[in-house]
């Protein structure tokens, strides 16, 4: 073998080393630089914009919640009765009074005066049962008898001369009086239906009102007996 094959064979051995190094070199460059070089490519592309992420609207096929619509509700109150002639709710408050624990087995006196109303109150002076020289006011509000208040009695007050027993005031008079002027007052332009009556007391007689019907033109007196019944009936 030549000196000059050897030193060919030698250079060809140590050329193709160079180039298997240069390769591995190469290649483990490129995998310790593929980061960076990622980040620079980055760089050099142009900035992306960056949207924000934002609740989407329900889309249409969703099923959403229907929107309930109020509805306007009319209340309709119903007319409450005239109590001035209700005969069945002046009973009851006569005889829840009488039932009352301080007049239980005792005769009620009425004094001076009692008083209706059409939205159904009462107001009555009756004479203290456990003092004669007394006497008090009860008032019935809501279907109920209040506690009494004591009614100032002045020195020329003769209590004894304006009592009159429950008996002779009964309520349920209220009620005759009241449709019989009612009646009338419906013949008279403008007069209108009587909204409060009352027994005044005196001496031991007994006067209901009210004693007049008033109308746009004309004016009547009218007056009741002591039962209710009509008893004079004129033009003033």
């Amino acid at each position: 073998m030549s000196i000059r094959f050897i030193f060919k064979s030698i250079a060809c051995i140590l050329l193709l080393g160079f180039s298997s190094c240069e390769s591995i070199n190469n290649s483990i460059s490129d995998t310790f630089k593929a980061p960076n070089s990622k980040k620079e490519s980055e760089k050099a592309t142009p900035d992306k914009p960056i949207r924000a992420k934002m609740a989407t609207p329900h889309s249409a096929t969703e099923p959403v919640a229907p929107i309930k619509e109020t509805e306007a509700i009319v209340e309709t109150k119903a007319v409450p009765p005239n109590f001035l002639i209700d005969s069945d709710a002046l009973a009851k408050a006569e005889q829840e009074l009488k039932t009352l624990p301080e007049f239980r087995g005792k005769t009620i006196y009425v004094y001076q005066s009692v008083h209706f109303f059409d939205d159904g109150r009462i107001s009555i002076k009756v004479q203290n049962p456990e003092n004669p020289d007394y006497a008090d006011q009860y008032d019935y509000r809501n279907d109920q008898w209040n506690t009494p208040k004591p009614v100032k009695i002045y020195l020329h007050d003769k209590l004894s001369e304006n009592l009159v027993a429950l008996d002779r005031v009964s309520f349920t008079t209220i009620a005759k009086i009241i449709r019989v002027y009612n009646e009338k007052a419906k013949t008279v332009v403008g007069a209108k239906p009587a909204d409060h009556s009352y027994a005044y007391i005196s001496k031991g007689r007994i006067k209901w009102y009210p004693s007049t019907i008033t109308g746009d033109r004309e004016s009547y007196q009218i007056r009741f007996n002591e039962n209710g019944t009509l008893q004079h009936y004129e033009r003033l």
